[in-house]
């Protein structure tokens, strides 16, 4: 039987790691292994239950015992998670390597950044012939941030130039270091360079905007370069001179080094990528103008990919739905926004439909596509569920749940040379997993209803509910619902939690922000006004609210 890796990694909606997840695909499967993804949507970490509810997915790595993992741990922003995943594996016996980033547990496997960045170095220095150029590199002490620092003293030395420890500069790896700069040396507080060369292209991006706002021409006045190839902002009109190829090198080399851990067997290096200089706007050089179109090609199609999602009516009949049968229909009858698609099949966890109550390690297999819908509804053990096919596959593991409750996974598989991950995608689970919620609740209810049919409140109380999710901008009051029932506010409250399992408070907040997410998802109106629309005078509060709720601010959620 072909024996499965594990890659485990956050951050899959990015173009860089799309990037990094094709070269892993593509060497696993010439060593024919099938490759099993297990990822989650929201990369971040501020401890409310929505990102507990995502983060449970991380567990299904016991529950499939695969033949060897690589974790990407620095593509996780919550990196206890990290830690916590290694020690499982570790427990487990399970050979794993860790991909650029520095393990205690398991083998490392970290891009080489000393030579990369002497690569951008040299670049200023024999093609511009610069010697005073300025490195801005990440947080002091950090292993990458260290490297990228030896590298351009490297490459001053090779060339006989004197080395400044001062004009080294410690960021974040992110915007507000080059922002910082820009400003430092608008402001005369750091002597003019002729470049600065920086950590990532992130950086160098921000630094090219930040020196513009400052009245400092790139590459005129000073010329700048990125570091990493990232092609998620290669596309925009100001292209950082950059070094690429150093990340898919070491994502091939992690498969190489744990087939050797797990077979026994030492692969060849002749043909792994080699990092190389790709030329942008931000240097002075001609900007790589095929490379430039075939990525704003691609982003152009990834917008339009957006929009028709946007504006397809996969959310609302989602939101409609009233049986299992009306859940199927409405998922195949969007799977067209799904590329490249070979299967998708939906689990959920056992009867208990808790991962946390799950003890039997068995999923219920609830939807199953395979060119064609197939039903199924089997209760299959977890470490059964990837069947194996004539080739090797890449099997893309993404969770379902409701706040911090997992019910269960998505799988979808293709080839290792089709491997896509929308956008939208995460939206796209999470619509399936609402459904499902709201088809759990009107069992319940429909239980309830049965088992209270002599209550003479009920029949009012659903009828209540039902106005509070029809129009839940409305201003609804517990004291003048009581009041119209004619009890205490304590009985009402006590009557309502009873026969809905859900506060009185609670759905109203529930109402009033699936409203939001609605809002957010199919029109151009502000946050603001998505605030009011919601029954939300203070837009401050609903923003809170909704993070709270969701674990992500509302901006960011329209954007996601």
């Amino acid at each position: 039987m072909r024996k499965k890796i594990a890659f485990i990694a956050a951050g899959l909606d990015t173009l860089y790691m799309q990037q990094l997840v094709k070269v892993i695909a593509e060497k696993t499967a010439s060593l024919n292994y099938d490759l099993i993804i297990i990822t989650h949507f929201v990369n971040f970490y501020n401890g409310t239950p929505y990102i507990e509810g995502e983060e449970k997915i991380y567990s299904l790595t016991e529950k499939i015992t695969p033949d060897g993992a690589i974790i990407a741990g620095s593509s996780f922003l919550h990196t206890e998670l990290v830690e916590k995943t290694e020690k499982i594996l570790l427990k487990l016996n399970i050979p794993t390597v860790a991909l650029d980033y520095e393990s205690s547990i398991s083998p490392n496997i970290v891009q080489d950044n000393r030579k990369s960045f002497a690569l951008i170095t040299e670049h200023f220095i024999t093609e511009h012939g610069m010697n005073k150029i300025l490195c801005l590199t990440g947080p002091e002490g950090n292993i990458h941030s260290e490297q990228r620092v030896c590298g351009y003293r490297d490459a001053f030395e090779k060339y006989g130039i004197q080395f400044d420890e001062n004009m080294v500069v410690y960021g974040d790896f992110w915007i507000d270091a080059p922002k910082k700069l820009a400003l430092d040396i608008a402001e005369g507080r750091i002597p003019f360079p002729q470049a600065v060369v920086c950590g990532n292209d992130y950086m160098a991006f921000q630094l090219c905007i930040s020196l513009a706002e400052a009245g400092i021409k790139v590459p005129e006045d000073i010329a700048v370069g990125g570091y990493d190839g990232n092609p998620d902002i290669q596309h925009f009109s100001v292209s950082p001179t950059t070094v690429s190829g150093g990340y898919t090198r070491t994502g091939a080399e992690s498969v190489m080094v744990l087939h050797g851990m797990i077979a026994g067997e030492k692969c060849s290096t002749d043909n792994l990528p080699e990092p190389c200089i790709h030329t942008g706007t931000s240097c002075g050089c001609r900007c790589d103008g095929i490379l430039q179109s075939l990525r704003a090609e691609n982003q152009f199609n990834i917008r339009q990919k957006n929009t028709m999602f946007m504006c397809s009516d996969y959310s609302s009949v989602m939101n409609s739905v009233r049986t299992m049968d009306d859940w199927t229909l409405g998922i195949l009858s969007h799977m067209y926004h799904l590329d490249n698609l070979e299967g998708l099949s939906i689990y959920l966890y056992g009867d208990s439909q808790t991962e946390e109550k799950d003890s039997s390690r068995s999923v219920q297999c609830i939807f199953r596509y395979e060119g064609q819908y197939i039903s199924s509804g089997d209760v299959i053990p977890v470490n059964q569920i990837f069947p194996e096919i004539s080739n090797p596959a890449v099997y893309l593991c993404t969770p379902l749940h409701y706040q911090e409750h997992s019910s269960g996974f998505c799988v979808r598989r293709s080839t290792y040379d089709s491997f896509s991950f929308e956008p939208y995608y995460g939206e796209f689970c999470q619509v399936i997993s609402d459904a499902l919620e709201r088809l759990r609740q009107r069992t319940e209810e429909a239980d309830r209803k049965q088992a209270n049919t002599g209550n003479i409140y009920f029949s009012r109380f659903q009828a209540l509910r039902d106005r509070i999710y029809e129009e839940p901008q409305l201003e609804w009051n517990a004291d003048e619902q009581a009041g119209e029932a004619g009890i205490s506010v304590s009985h009402f409250r006590h009557l309502y939690k009873s026969f809905f399992s859900s506060g009185f408070n609670a759905d109203v907040i529930s109402a009033r922000l699936a409203l939001a997410r609605r809002l957010l998802k199919t029109t151009d109106i502000s946050v603001n006004e998505t605030a009011q629309r919601c029954g939300y005078d203070d837009a401050s509060y609903f923003m809170k609210l909704f993070k709270k709720q969701f674990g992500i601010t509302a901006l960011a959620y329209r954007k996601r």
